[in-house]
């Protein structure tokens, strides 16, 4: 049946419970369901009559008699069953009231109908709208539980909806359409949701429920400090990514141009903002209310941009590539210029910036891994690599350990930056990271245990493009797919965002 819901609701409804029938007991939310008919137990799976489980879920239930199938839809959700099949197809309802699917159940017990009811499987059924389900058997009893409630909220693009801008609690619990516009460029920050619209690139905010204007131009956003939003303001015949500096005062929606010419890839780390001028080569940092405002340069025909230079809270880092690749430091205001090395070396991107170190890779040296400290003193190799080694990448680091890759073979090792020792095997993955003391590998599935790698164990079966871990869960969006899943370290999960996403921000801290 496709499907427009318009057309289900026309269908033939049923009579509403009225009475409770002596049988198995069904428990939602520590109360007595009540049913019209009694469960019934079919090869050890029980079945409850449709309208008394899914109302108690919040969704609205049709019954199409002449297909014999059963459509419930809940926050622009749906789930549909036919008769006899054991497929449940499930999927959304996009803004023109069509339905688009997006994956199937296999239930081993399928609906029926017995004495001119339907009966549908309970746990299936209370667990495709991400309830839990358990069973008393002393008492002979289905325990349904609802999600609980939260205040965290994941707001995301759906590619099933135009690209229109949504919210889903964090248990996957409530579902709601927040824009009508088709949206990029998500962002949560200080209770407001900040967006660009794909239809004329200006920037918008909402609250959830009041949407609000924030840009009167189409912009390039480069982000947020304190009360105010920066942004590159585009203006016609300049290139992509160029625009004059402006902000806005995110308490009266104010604007003020900061640059009197255009910008280019602007970006802010720390307490300033950097940049390129359109028509000079030199890099630029300015403080955010602009009263400082310097040049950043390592000699003539030397063109430094902020994409290509590594951040710390006091420091610019950078490769000179026309000096071998050396490693020099620049103080933010541009006065102090120090080479560091003279190795043709690459910063690894993927290090912590807050122990006063960097870590490199030695292209001279046979890609092997060095250490230094931010003034360039106690530089020393950490992991000697052999001939096999093409190229190699440091995915991660927690505290003393670095975590790096033989790109060739895919096999992931790490070196003790405080101990000297290297080399030692962790695992077999596409990547790692480590986070708050746990690491977490990929291949053909999400793995996480131990630091030292030796007790990894599998809580996602799937691919996965992309994995963020908030409080005890990772949250993982699923490669092909891209809909993202609720997963404890103990391999439970749950989905909570049922259709193709492509970004996505939340409001709860990592």
């Amino acid at each position: 049946m496709k499907k427009q819901v318009i057309a289900v609701a026309a269908a033939v409804l049923m009579t509403a419970p009225t009475a409770y029938a002596d049988g198995i007991n069904i428990q939602f939310d520590g109360n007595i369901l009540e049913c019209d008919v009694p469960p019934i137990n079919v090869n050890d799976r029980v079945l409850v009559p449709m309208r008394a489980i899914f109302e108690a879920l919040g969704a609205d239930v049709y019954w199409d008699g002449d297909t014999q199938t059963v459509f419930a839809a809940r926050n622009g959700e749906y789930v549909e069953l036919q008769i006899g099949s054991d497929v449940i197809e499930t999927g959304i309802i996009n803004s023109n009231g069509d339905g688009v699917m997006s994956g199937n159940v296999i239930i081993d017990v399928p609906a029926q109908i017995v004495d001119d009811r339907t009966m549908v499987p309970v746990r299936a059924v209370s667990e495709t709208l991400r309830a839990t389900v358990g069973w008393d058997g002393d008492n002979q009893t289905v325990i349904v539980d609802s999600p609980q409630k939260t205040n965290n909220w994941i707001y995301y693009a759906s590619d099933y909806d135009y690209g229109k801008l949504y919210a889903i609690t964090a248990n996957g619990a409530r579902r709601q359409k927040i824009s009508d516009k088709s949206v990029y460029d998500i962002e949560y920050y200080n209770e407001w949701i900040y967006y660009i619209s794909k239809e004329d690139n200006m920037l918008y905010r909402t609250d959830g429920e009041n949407e609000q204007l924030v840009s009167e131009t189409p912009i390039y956003k480069v982000g947020f400090n304190g009360n105010y939003v920066y942004y590159m303001e585009q203006s016609y015949g300049l290139p992509e990514q160029t625009g004059f500096l402006c902000r806005v005062a995110l308490d009266t929606l104010e604007k003020q141009t900061l640059t009197s010419v255009p910008i280019r890839y602007a970006e802010i780390h720390g307490d300033r903002i950097y940049y390129n001028e359109f028509d000079d080569d030199r890099m630029y940092s300015r403080t955010f209310d602009g009263e400082e405002i310097n040049a950043l340069s390592l000699g003539d025909n030397i063109t430094l941009y902020p994409f290509n230079c590594y951040f710390t809270d006091d420091f610019v880092l950078v490769e000179n590539t026309a000096w071998y690749g050396n490693i020099f430091r620049i103080t933010p205001d541009g006065q102090h210029l120090a080479a560091l090395n003279d190795y043709n070396s690459i910063i690894c991107r993927n290090q912590q910036k807050d122990d006063g170190k960097i870590i490199y890779i030695n292209s001279d040296d046979g890609q092997d891994i060095y250490v230094m400290d931010i003034d360039g003193a106690n530089n020393r190799k950490i992991a000697d690599l052999d001939s096999s080694w093409f190229s190699v990448s440091v995915l991660s680091q927690w505290d003393s350990f670095v975590y790096y890759k033989n790109a060739f073979r895919g096999e992931i090792y790490r070196a003790d930056i405080n101990s000297g020792s290297y080399g030692e095997y962790v695992c077999f993955a596409d990547y790692v990271k480590v986070k708050k003391g746990v690491l977490f590998s990929t291949y053909e599935g999400l793995y996480a245990g131990g630091l030292g790698g030796g007790d990894l164990y599998e809580i996602f079966d799937g691919g996965v493009s992309d994995y963020q871990y908030y409080g005890d869960s990772v949250y993982v969006t699923e490669a092909g797919s891209g809909m993202v899943y609720k997963v404890g370290l103990d391999g439970s999960r749950t989905k909570l965002i049922n259709e193709y996403i492509t970004e996505w921000d939340c409001n709860f801290a990592d």
